[in-house]
């Protein structure tokens, strides 16, 4: 078997896996945040320490401004807003695709040149995509318990790892290898 298929398959395998991992298998938070608008942030913090807040009915509008009914029948408004390894999970769905686009591009391809711009546009995804759990781009949530913390920005960056390593390989043998 040619090593330019079985270099573009490992591409491909591990681009999907970062593109529909996060979703399905090594999933990141479904958790929101709330940014509380009516009763203040500090204000909501306070209600939940003293109260531990016990809801009688939640309603959530068309905008996805939520008003959750306490039992001290004060309503506190809030908008959604998604957690950080959320985006983090989104923007893998790019990420991944390109990667694995990249890897089939590279099966495609004869050129040396070609070959070899495509491994290191893959590499410098690789790149992006190892540094999404990590505060330097996206990150994931602070908790220990997480979600995220504790299976998400493991396997990403194991997968984004790999598939660093495997594109050192290649880039190293295409670069020895001579155009015919």
């Amino acid at each position: 078997m040619k090593i330019r298929i079985i270099a573009g398959a490992g591409i491909i395998v591990i681009g999907l896996l970062l593109a529909i991992g996060p979703q399905t298998i090594f999933t990141a938070c479904k958790g929101e945040l709330n940014d509380v608008r009516e009763a203040g942030f500090k204000e909501l913090l306070s209600i939940v320490e003293e109260n531990g807040i016990e809801y009688v009915s939640s309603t959530v509008n068309e905008k996805g401004i939520a008003g959750l009914q306490e039992e001290t029948g004060k309503t506190i408004i809030f908008r959604k807003i998604s957690m950080r390894c959320h985006w983090g999970a989104r923007v893998l769905m790019g990420i991944g695709t390109m990667i694995a686009l990249l890897g089939a591009a590279l099966i495609i391809f004869s050129s040396l040149k070609i070959k070899l711009g495509l491994s290191i546009g893959a590499g410098l995804a690789g790149i992006v995509s190892l540094l999404i759990p990590t505060d330097i781009l996206i990150g994931v949530c602070r908790s220990a318990t997480m979600h995220c913390r504790m299976g998400f920005s493991h396997a990403v960056t194991s997968l984004s790892i790999l598939l660093l390593i495997g594109i050192i390989i290649n880039i190293v043998y295409l670069s020895r290898r001579k155009e015919k």
